[in-house]
């Protein structure tokens, strides 16, 4: 059975009438304003459009929105830093750019109205252009999501030709840039699950995490998935890609800030801006890390990692082994990892409740207990003076005895074969006799 580690990190977040608790066991930061389930459906008929053509934070171009099972692909939409070495010779890709209504030479003002500059409109093309090969070699051998989404004829481009006001203009622009953006969703989803098929922007493979067989994230925007209506299946799928999730489980309880996580079983930094309020926040000291170690069976028997940390079906205790730190008071049931190297042998572990702020759960007091008992010594569990038994002491003589006996055994060894037998007779009755003195 293989020893797998992975930690779970909880971020609480009130936002108006709402409050709830991130999940993630692969990203290492929280989205600063993230686009949660029930905000996402109040919005979703009356989108709050921006001055820019966005919808600010709520713009799937821009951040991590929840789970669309149809649209798988979506949450697989590219971020900046997928971009970084360049491609085709673009300092800013065709989908992020957005021009500035005075003062910018992508945008051509006429007074009220203007008109987009044609670099702009011929990037974007090509972009999109690019994209349509890569997307049609992959369709000829896709088993899953085999219809990519809408692309060439399909889009209206001729919503971004002519003149305009420059918000209606950019609105436009937006809606051309989110279809091109989807499309290269589907195209990195595919690359990911077809790897024979040579990648639209070649990169490294993902590496693991430290101490885990949890791949690195890869750069995309990542996805919200609701806890009550989560996919086994794709949960693991889009950790195994290296796609960023966050389960998203509601508070219902005013005076908590933790959600009950029916079915659950049991720091890095990364800052990226993608809009006013957008972009992702480090681990914070206050936020509830729990650290895990669980048994899998390598025989392939069994469940594989990922599957046992999305599984809807709560894990056998047995299968997890977790320790406080030494400094457990205090710590706000976080939780952390020590490699156990019991004298005795070890019970089978307990799952620990973590303690409210302030207050020192039992957990943390019988560890605190466990970590002294080395250093302390129980009288009452010594025998009592009177009873112990004393070693016996051989006496003068049968110390003498012996010495001789040693020295005699030493030198019948060291007679050679050409001894006479009479000298061997001799050497052995000496033994004998000697012997016979000891007892």
């Amino acid at each position: 059975m293989a020893d797998q580690r992975y930690a779970s990190r909880f971020r609480f977040v009130s936002m108006g009438p709402d409050r709830f608790q991130l999940r993630t066991v692969n990203a290492h930061c929280f989205p600063a304003n993230p686009n949660h389930p029930r905000m996402f459906e109040r919005a979703r008929d009356d989108p709050p459009l921006q001055f820019d053509g966005t919808f600010g934070d709520r713009d799937p171009l821009l951040n991590p929105i929840p789970y669309q099972r149809t649209r798988p692909w979506v949450h697989y939409i590219p971020t900046q830093p997928m971009w970084t070495a360049g491609f085709h010779g673009w300092k800013v890709i065709p989908i992020y750019a957005k021009p500035a209504e005075h003062g910018d030479p992508l945008w051509i003002s006429a007074g009220i109205l203007g008109r987009f500059a044609d670099p702009l409109k011929r990037d974007l093309r090509r972009f999109h252009d690019i994209g349509v090969r890569q997307a049609l070699k992959l369709s000829e051998t896709a088993h899953h999501y085999e219809r990519p989404p809408v692309y060439g004829s399909q889009l209206h481009w001729e919503a971004i030709e002519g003149e305009g006001t420059f918000c209606q203009m950019m609105a436009n622009l937006v809606g051309l840039q989110r279809r091109v953006a989807e499309l290269y969703g589907w195209i990195f989803l595919q690359e990911k699950l077809q790897l024979d098929v040579p990648s639209i922007n070649p990169r490294p493979r993902l590496a693991l995490q430290a101490e885990t067989s949890i791949p690195v994230l890869d750069c995309f925007l990542g996805v919200l998935v609701p806890w009550s209506s989560r996919s086994e299946a794709f949960d693991s799928m889009a950790i195994s890609h290296g796609l960023a999730l966050w389960w998203v489980d509601y508070i219902a309880d005013p005076n908590s800030e933790v959600a009950p996580w029916e079915g659950l079983s049991e720091k890095g930094q990364a800052v990226i801006s993608t809009h006013r309020g957008g972009g992702f926040l480090p681990v914070r000291e206050t936020d509830i890390v729990q650290k895990h170690s669980v048994k899998i069976d390598t025989s392939g028997q069994s469940k594989s990692f990922l599957d046992v940390i999305v599984s809807r079906v709560p894990a056998d205790a047995g299968h997890f082994n977790r320790v406080l730190p030494s400094a457990a008071p205090g710590t706000h049931g976080v939780i952390s990892f020590h490699p156990v190297r019991p004298s005795t042998p070890p019970s089978t572990a307990k799952p620990i409740v973590p303690s409210l702020p302030g207050t020192q759960s039992s957990a943390c007091a019988s560890s605190s207990e466990g970590s002294n008992k080395r250093a302390r010594f129980d009288s009452s569990t010594a025998p009592p003076a009177g009873n112990r038994r004393r070693k016996a002491h051989p006496s003068k003589r049968q110390r003498e005895a012996k010495r001789a006996l040693q020295a005699a055994a030493a030198a019948a060894q060291n007679t050679t074969k050409s001894e006479s037998t009479t000298s061997r007779t001799f050497l052995s009755s000496l033994v004998r006799r000697i012997s016979d003195l000891c007892t």
